[in-house]
């Protein structure tokens, strides 16, 4: 939802909008990035299975990887298509999609 915000605040042609916006999506980033490692290395540490967080850590980032490079060029066919605010229109459409899968 805050990352959704902070695409759709791109739309807006006032400056403290945009800045907002880059300031919303800094928080929803750093919420996605830290909270499922902490998770699970919770969970590990609970389960004592903390052995395999190192394969499933490099497992993730080539897994990261790989999402980065498809995503990179789904953003490239958005630009094109949209002009420079297609790629965040496009993310709205995955984001949707991964809230209906998550929930």
């Amino acid at each position: 939802l805050l990352y959704s915000l902070g695409c759709a605040s791109i739309k807006s042609n006032t400056l403290w909008m945009l800045f907002a916006g880059r300031a919303v999506v800094g928080c929803a980033l750093s919420l996605l990035f830290s909270a499922p490692e902490a998770w699970l290395a919770g969970e590990a540490s609970r389960k004592n299975v903390s052995k395999y967080l190192g394969e499933t850590f490099g497992l993730a980032y080539t897994g990261d990887a790989l999402v980065a490079i498809i995503a990179g060029k789904l953003a490239s066919w958005a630009a094109g298509m949209r002009g420079v605010t297609g790629p965040f229109d496009l993310s709205i459409v995955f984001l949707a999609a991964g809230a209906v899968v998550a929930g």
